[in-house]
């Protein structure tokens, strides 16, 4: 009977293998958005790389004397104090939000 195993045994390795993708889906899922969650244009609203190396968010140019702001969705370094910009999806053509002031 050395080389039989019990009846239990595939059981085990099933309900291993489903907490190991458990794992590795909660691994790959922390800087995601869901697909019911919004995404709001916000200077203080990012996602952070897993190596905290690089940082993706909204910024804007000077505000314009009429209130209209130029947003850009872009890839910064995070650790250098002065914004050095990676990348810029919206480059040549940003998005104007206009607030209107009372």
């Amino acid at each position: 009977m050395s080389g039989v195993l019990p009846k239990y045994h595939h059981s085990y390795t099933f309900f291993f293998i489903y907490i190991l993708l458990l794992q590795l889906g909660h691994v790959f899922s922390i800087n995601t958005l869901s697909p019911t969650e919004t995404l709001t244009i916000s200077a203080n609203r990012t996602i952070v790389s897993p190596g905290e190396v690089f940082e993706l968010g909204f910024f804007k140019t000077t505000t314009s004397s009429q209130g209209n702001d130029r947003w850009y969705l872009g890839i910064w370094y995070k650790t250098i104090s002065e914004k050095t910009y990676v990348w810029v999806a919206n480059r040549d053509n940003p998005l104007r939000l206009v607030v209107q002031i009372a």
